[in-house]
């Protein structure tokens, strides 16, 4: 939960960070995409880890990297420092990630998966919320950079905690006995043509969420009035929805197919993108923010779990590492996207470009993955392909 509350903060920051440091909103741009592409070089080395080193280890090492650099960059008085501690935070955050992936898809059975992956997405999702509230509660209290302090303290907890779990040391990166390398299949076993044609519409779909979601505090702000506090509640919404819609999306995916709550997920993800534009008043923009926040964790479950069902056992974790590669790639194109059309058109134009990108993306899912790949499954699943 922590690891994924911590980069919420910076993108709640936004508006803070061109104030005080004169930023423009290319430079903008650039502060939040360089981060992200430092992170997604990390992938594929977190991914490969992952199949080989303990997981709560690896876990432990990335949570430890995002307390240190919370506290230096609250210490920070240089934009180029500020950049290079979003880009260790990041690092850290992605490090997390294939790790905590895997465990999760080891321990349940296939038809458990989805539900299994939903529950801990809602843990990620909680962050996702925890973040922008802390920020709205302490902005009040104390500076942005005193912020940085309180999630450090909690990040060196979290870190106690998982330290003294007894199974942190017991824990094999594979279920069952650990196999010798020479039956460990090829990362090029990787990459078939679901999983490949699957990652491809995750990318596109999340190239325009994340478009919505680093500028929608922006929007808010500048386009709306909202005071910066009360923009970062909105933005902690859409993730309080995902504590919800994450186990639940899971579950409805399991029980009505993970395909389709998949395809589902990104139309309503993109009409209520549509709905922000349009909510003329607090109420309305408060639900359309829970429901926008529901599709999102109920696209994670179902996304995470279509991963896992592409990808054989033995290398799940890398098959993860591609799955946040292909996030964090055009998470790290977006802010300059955005920033592109905001410097010409207003923040709210991307909102109204962004529902493209995932349009495109159902249009694949409909036409190549819920047509022919639908009743794939891996081997250790006892299932084949129709």
């Amino acid at each position: 939960m922590l690891n994924d509350g911590l980069p919420q903060i910076q993108i709640a920051l936004i508006p803070v960070f061109m104030k005080e440091f004169q930023l423009s909103l290319l430079k903008v741009g650039f502060l939040i995409s360089i981060p992200l592409i430092c992170g997604t070089v990390m992938l594929l080395f977190a991914g490969f880890i992952a199949d080989r080193m303990n997981h709560i280890n690896q876990m432990v090492i990335a949570l430890s990297l995002l307390a240190l650099f919370s506290v230096v960059t609250g210490f920070t008085r240089d934009v180029a420092l500020l950049a290079v501690c979003l880009t260790f935070i990041q690092i850290g955050n992605n490090l997390f990630h294939p790790a905590g992936f895997s465990i999760s898809s080891k321990l349940m059975k296939p038809e458990h998966r989805t539900t299994a992956l939903g529950f801990f997405n809602a843990g990620g999702t909680m962050g996702f919320a925890f973040g922008p509230f802390s920020l709205a509660i302490l902005l009040g209290l104390w500076t942005w950079r005193a912020v940085y302090f309180f999630w450090a303290l909690l990040l060196v907890a979290n870190v106690a905690y998982l330290l003294a779990l007894k199974f942190a040391r017991a824990w094999s990166p594979t279920t069952g006995a650990v196999e010798e390398q020479s039956v460990r299949p090829s990362v090029r076993s990787v990459l078939t043509l679901p999983f490949i044609t699957l990652i491809s519409i995750i990318g596109v779909e999340w190239l325009g969420r994340h478009m919505v979601l680093t500028y929608l505090t922006s929007f808010l702000v500048f386009e709306k009035s909202y005071a910066v506090q009360t923009a970062s509640i909105f933005l902690g919404l859409v993730s309080v929805a995902g504590i919800v819609g994450g186990p639940l999306g899971g579950f409805l995916a399991d029980k009505f197919g993970v395909i389709r709550w998949f395809m589902l997920c990104i139309t309503g993800i993109a009409a209520c993108t549509y709905l922000i534009v349009l909510s003329p008043a607090v109420p309305p923009l408060i639900a359309v923010a829970l429901i926008f926040g529901f599709f999102a964790a109920g696209e994670m479950a179902s996304g995470s779990s279509l991963v896992s069902r592409y990808t054989s056992i033995q290398r799940v974790g890398l098959g993860y590492a591609f799955y946040f590669l292909a996030i964090n790639s055009v998470s790290a194109v977006a802010p300059l996207i955005g920033a592109l059309i905001a410097q010409d058109y207003g923040f709210s134009s991307i909102l109204y470009v962004a529902p493209l990108f995932m349009f495109f993306g159902l249009s694949v899912t409909w036409s190549v993955l819920k047509k022919r790949y639908e009743h794939v499954r891996r081997p250790e699943d006892g299932s084949t392909s129709q």
